[in-house]
Parts: structure tokens; sequence; C-alpha cells
């Protein structure tokens, strides 16, 4: 468990305004503000990842003191990206987000999201409360040049959405140095991973 929150705690003060907007999502009990434990960015076998995601979900609920997890399995991985803003046509995003629902209850939260992994260098973000789910080989979010606009774009069009940058580094990117943040897609941009345990320090 130490290993599960080690790098994740700075969330636990975002997440006493926040939790509300994954509780709309996963249909929580209505929690007030508070001190909340949990992990933010997980992959299951959908990805790269071990356990199926009901697995996952079930073994972080019987965690003791742990409040929520979420898993934000590679976009790409997925079938049938569409849109943020539409649910979409996919048996593994509808298994991911019914898991997250199975497992949730008074005491624990689960979230099923995803990453939106560049496969060119331009960063992976992490992507909460969304109805569906885009993929960075889609058109618009392809190209270097515009494809961190455009998914910021989409994502401010999506009401409760929620960004997380995931681990800034040289070997997975750096956001283009953070450029392109207008006011609008800094307040879904809320979230900001500063550690990884499975990564070097550049």
């Amino acid at each position: 468990m130490a290993r599960l929150l080690q790098c994740f705690l700075l969330f636990c003060l975002f997440l006493t305004v926040s939790l509300p907007c994954f509780a709309a999502e996963e249909e929580m009990p209505e929690q007030g503000p508070g001190l909340y434990f949990g992990l933010l960015h997980s992959h299951s076998s959908i990805s790269d990842g071990t356990l199926s995601a009901q697995d996952c979900f079930l073994q972080a609920a019987a965690m003791e003191g742990l409040d929520f997890f979420a898993i934000t399995d590679h976009s790409d991985s997925l079938d049938n990206p569409a849109s943020l803003s539409e649910v979409p046509d996919s048996e593994l995003w509808a298994a991911g987000k019914a898991a997250a629902q199975a497992a949730t209850n008074g005491d624990f939260l689960g979230i099923y999201g995803f990453e939106m992994s560049w496969g060119n260098g331009l960063g992976h973000i992490g992507t909460f409360g969304t109805p569906g789910f885009v993929s960075w080989r889609q058109g618009e979010f392809s190209d270097f040049r515009t494809g961190l606009q455009n998914f910021y774009a989409a994502l401010s069009g999506v009401e409760g959405a929620i960004g997380q940058f995931h681990h800034p580094s040289l070997l997975y990117g750096y956001f283009q140095d953070f450029a392109f943040l207008s006011p609008e897609a800094d307040r879904a941009m809320a979230l900001l991973e500063v550690g990884s345990p499975d990564l070097p320090t550049d």
C-alpha cells in the first residue's frame, strides 16, 4: 500500500473538493470535504497492466485506508475511440466503467478513466469524468504541432472533465513545455503527477 500512495498523496488536497465530480459519474454517495487517500494512475490488462479491471478494483476496494482507485488504461488499447462527449460503442470501455461502478460503495470510489498516451513525445494525460474517450491516433490529435491544443479544447468542452499531466519526463514528454494552456484548458487540466516509482529522475 505504501507504494501505491507514495507518489500520489499530493492529490488528496485536490480531491477534498473534487470527489463530488467523480461521484456524479460513478454514483458514489455524496461525501463532504475531507482527506481522502488513493491512486489516480494505474493500468489493467485492457492495456499494459496485469490484472483485469474487475480484479484491480476488487483488490483496491479491499485495501484498508484506500478511499479511491482509478484505472487509466491507454486509450489506444481501447476499441472504437470516438469523442470525449459521447458514450462510445466500445465493449472494453463499458467493461471498465462497469467494473468501477461495481466496486463503488459508501466507503470506496472506483474510477475508470483513460490515459491519452501520445506515441510521438507529446506526453501522457490521465482523463477523468468524460462519457467517452479518444486516441492520439485520431487525426485531430495525432499531429505533434496541434494535438495538444485540440485535446485541451475537447477536454474543456466536457463539463466536469478533469485532466492530469502524467509523469512529465524525457521518456514520455513534457507537453511541449506545458504550452497552449488557455484559461479554459487550465481549469480542466487540474492535476499533475509529480513522481513515478518506475521513472528515473531527469
